[in-house]
């Protein structure tokens, strides 16, 4: 049984995903999972799964796609220029991306 199975339902709402991609704030926490290991992790997850780790606005399509119901998001924010703008884009390419999935359901 995988950690995501072993995720008790009753207890946890819901369980956290990465790092996504390579992160340099956080090179310590292993390697990346990628597409693939988020697939693999929200199929099993009994709870949604939240992308975490080396996630910025063009890559929150390719992660709500592979399962994420959801992503956290600090450095890309952090880092921005325009902290705000960035935060804009996260929410903009996450609204479009749930819409898309939704309608794939349908």
């Amino acid at each position: 049984m995988t950690e995501a199975e072993a995720i008790d339902a009753a207890v946890v709402d819901y369980a956290l995903a990465g790092p996504a991609f390579e992160t340099a704030s956080k090179p310590g926490y292993g390697p990346e999972i990628g597409r693939k290991g988020l697939i693999e992790i929200a199929r099993a997850a009994p709870v949604p799964v939240l992308a975490i780790g080396g996630i910025n606005a063009a890559r929150v399509g390719e992660l709500i796609a592979a399962g994420a119901a959801g992503v956290a998001v600090m450095g890309a924010v952090m880092r921005a220029a325009d902290p705000a703008r960035e935060v804009r884009a996260l929410i903009a390419t996450l609204r479009g991306a749930r819409s898309i999935r939704v309608r794939e359901r349908d």
